[in-house]
């Protein structure tokens, strides 16, 4: 697909950098010039300017809460944290909140998560699943455990390819986030041109689950479940999403 009108559906006008690297091309087409360090076509050049005021809001956010990100980073059962969506391309509006990715340590899935929960919801960041008025809070929409870093099947579309490789990284330990990239690398089959480094074939973990996190399954299973709807909810995956993109765009 077309780099540009991908972004042209998020009214966004992809950088240089982004272009290329989300492109097979060599070379920037002739109808394009180099604007503001972005390519500019007459399909997105009315989105030229909302691009730069959205940039500039989503550093904001980002500096806000960066101390807070990376505290988050590095409580027990984190292995990586990232920003996706919106902010993680510099292209949220002011009302947005920060949509975060977490992987954890094995068999620390819903511990992990239920700390995180507890510290944001104490320092009054957290985006709860009520909150109409969201803005700069941290919203905890996916978690993968250390031992599952492939994306389901049904989930290998353009659009989450595009969300692994648009992660803003936070905290990366172990090289865990050049793992997913290796158990993610159907992405090539969007992005031929792509480089995704070779990583040692991680052994799979198979010890049995500790009663805390046993505890912690239960208990958030017994919340989620009031409310359910969409989520995909695994013993090593739980995606949350408040609006699904991918149907938006009729992956």
């Amino acid at each position: 697909m077309d780099p540009l009108k991908y972004f042209n559906f998020f009214r966004y006008v992809p950088t240089v950098e982004e272009y290329f690297r989300f492109s097979a091309e060599k070379q920037l087409p002739k109808t394009t010039e180099i604007v503001s360090g972005r390519v500019v076509s007459d399909s997105n050049r009315s989105f030229l300017k909302g691009t730069l005021r959205r940039e500039k809001i989503s550093r904001r956010k980002i500096a806000k809460r960066r101390i807070i990100l990376q505290a988050v980073g590095r409580l027990s059962g984190v292995k990586y944290l990232g920003l996706s969506g919106s902010v993680s391309m510099l292209n949220a509006s002011d009302k947005d909140d920060l949509d975060i990715f977490v992987i954890t340590s094995a068999n620390r899935l819903w511990t992990t998560r239920l700390l995180l929960i507890l510290f944001t919801s104490l320092l009054g960041v957290r985006r709860g699943p009520k909150d109409r008025l969201y803005r700069d809070k941290l919203c905890l929409n996916l978690f993968f455990s250390e031992n599952n870093l492939s994306i389901p099947t049904a989930k290998r579309n353009i659009y989450v390819a595009h969300e692994i490789l648009q992660l803003k990284t936070i905290i990366n330990k172990s090289e865990i986030y050049e793992q997913l990239l290796w158990a993610n690398r159907w992405v090539k089959n969007f992005f031929p041109q792509l480089a995704i480094p070779i990583q040692k074939k991680s052994l799979t973990l198979r010890k049995a689950r500790p009663l805390p996190e046993r505890l912690a399954r239960w208990l958030q299973l017994k919340l989620i479940n009031r409310h359910r709807t969409t989520e995909i909810i695994t013993d090593t995956q739980l995606w949350f999403f408040p609006d699904d993109f991918e149907k938006k765009l009729k992956l």
